[in-house]
C-alpha cells in the first residue's frame, strides 16, 4: 500500500512537471486592412497570459495580411503595454528582425531600458511573430492593455498601428 502511494505521488509530480503551460486568459484584437505602405499590414494581435513552470508569462502575437516575416526583413514591432491603467505605457515588448544579423525580442521600460530578454518565434505559415516574457517585471494590477506598431527597424516609416485609436483590452 505504501509503495503504491509513493508511485502515485511520483507519477503526479512527473505529469505536472511535463505539462504545457496553463492559459490564464487570452485577448485578440483585429485590425482592418488599412496599411498605407502596402507591407506588414497588421491583421490581428493577441495578448496571452499563461502560467509557466513557476511564474506567469505574457505572450504577444502579431499576425499580418500579405507579406511574410523572413530573414530578409528589416523591421521593428513594438507592443506598448499598460499593466496599471495609469500612464499610456508602462513597458514595451520590442521584437525585431534585422536581416541576416538576427532577430529577437525583449521587454523594455517605456523609456527604452531593457528589463528582460524574451523568447522570440517566427511562424512563416501563419505570417506571425511572437514574444514571450515574464509578467513579474510588469507588476500588473489590472488586465494588461496593448497597442502594436510595425515600423522599419530605424523607426521610420511606420507601416501600421493597431488599433488605430486607443488600446486593446
Amino acid at each position: 500500500m505504501r509503495r503504491s502511494i509513493i508511485v502515485l505521488v511520483s507519477l503526479v509530480g512527473v505529469i505536472l512537471a511535463t505539462s504545457p503551460p496553463a492559459i490564464a486568459y487570452v485577448d485578440v484584437g483585429y485590425d482592418a486592412r488599412d496599411g498605407g505602405q502596402g507591407v506588414y499590414d497588421i491583421r490581428s494581435t493577441s495578448r496571452i497570459v499563461e502560467f509557466g513552470e513557476q511564474r506567469r508569462y505574457l505572450k504577444v502575437i502579431v499576425k499580418i495580411y500579405d507579406e511574410d516575416f523572413d530573414t530578409g526583413s528589416y523591421i521593428s514591432i513594438d507592443a506598448r503595454l499598460d499593466a496599471n491603467r495609469g500612464r499610456p505605457a508602462d513597458a514595451v515588448v520590442h521584437m525585431y528582425i534585422a536581416d541576416m544579423s538576427g532577430s529577437g525580442c525583449d521587454l523594455r521600460t517605456a523609456y527604452g531600458r531593457r528589463l528582460e530578454r524574451g523568447k522570440f518565434r517566427i511562424n512563416r505559415n501563419h505570417k506571425a511573430v511572437s514574444c514571450r516574457v515574464p509578467t513579474y517585471r510588469l507588476r500588473p494590477t489590472k488586465t494588461i492593455r496593448w497597442k502594436v506598431t510595425v515600423s522599419y527597424l530605424g523607426g521610420s516609416p511606420v507601416y501600421d498601428v493597431a488599433p488605430d485609436v486607443g488600446m486593446y483590452g
